[in-house]
């Protein structure tokens, strides 16, 4: 990780798994329902190329880190899922 060991105070990182741990399940069942044999090469080519451009980390300052963010390339490529794509595959 970039960001030294108690860094982040437990009970914020906390918040921060309660925050993600919905959207942590809902992208896996977006994979499992929307990503396809044809998908899949396409996203492990991304997925390596995102890992070396990310292993380039930036200094910025007070002991931590920064990078690029390569996630964002990857929902463009795959056409993330908007708010009315859960709204219309969770509640309807």
């Amino acid at each position: 990780m970039h960001i030294p060991d108690s860094f982040i105070p437990l009970t914020q990182a906390v918040v921060y798994w309660v925050i993600a741990i919905p959207f942590i399940f809902m992208s896996m069942k977006w994979a499992k329902n929307d990503l396809d044999e044809m998908k899949v090469p396409v996203l492990a080519a991304l997925a390596a190329g995102i890992f070396a451009i990310q292993a380039m980390n930036i200094p910025i300052g007070m002991g931590t880190s920064g990078h690029m963010v390569g996630a964002t390339l990857v929902a463009i490529v795959f056409g993330s899922p908007g708010p009315e794509y859960w709204y219309s595959h969770l509640y309807c």
